[in-house]
């Protein structure tokens, strides 16, 4: 039996089905489908590694994960990442360095999807969280775009 479908098959049976259990239990599938989607580009493992079970915490988002990125015309590049429960939007901001010392461009958009522009011959680094109007998740693990044209 699959880990998703125990965990699935627990959380329904040990609950009242109330609008809150139902959403807690959609936040722990999409975390265990989250821990196996792919990444794409290059990623930065997290500055921290905690493995606390977020999920049980109240006010809690998880943080986004990126899809693979998909290279368009004119150094432009398609970003995607899988819709976390509950978020109202995503916050995504550009640097150019992993350091974020400096940002160089932030977007705020409600969907799961943005097209940017890359630099020529540039290299950038981005990351996202989910907010709504009560709490703003983790940043995600920082992803690296390099424009070889």
């Amino acid at each position: 039996m699959s880990k998703l479908f125990l965990i699935h098959r627990y959380h329904y049976r040990q609950c009242c089905l109330t609008n809150r259990a139902i959403a807690k239990a959609k936040r722990i599938l999409l975390a265990a489908l989250l821990s196996t989607y792919p990444i794409g580009c290059e990623t930065e493992k997290p500055r921290h590694s905690s493995n606390t079970d977020n999920e049980n915490l109240e006010n809690f988002l998880p943080r986004p994960k990126f899809a693979d990125p998909i290279p368009g015309l004119l150094n432009r590049v398609l970003l995607q990442w899988l819709e976390i429960e509950d978020a109202d939007g995503y916050e995504i901001q550009m640097s150019a360095t992993k350091s974020f010392n400096t940002i160089t461009k932030m977007w705020t958009v409600k969907g799961t999807n943005l097209e940017i522009s890359i630099p020529q011959n540039g290299t950038m680094w981005l990351r996202i969280r989910a907010f709504n109007t009560d709490v703003t998740s983790a940043w995600s693990t920082v992803l690296k775009i390099k424009e070889t044209s």
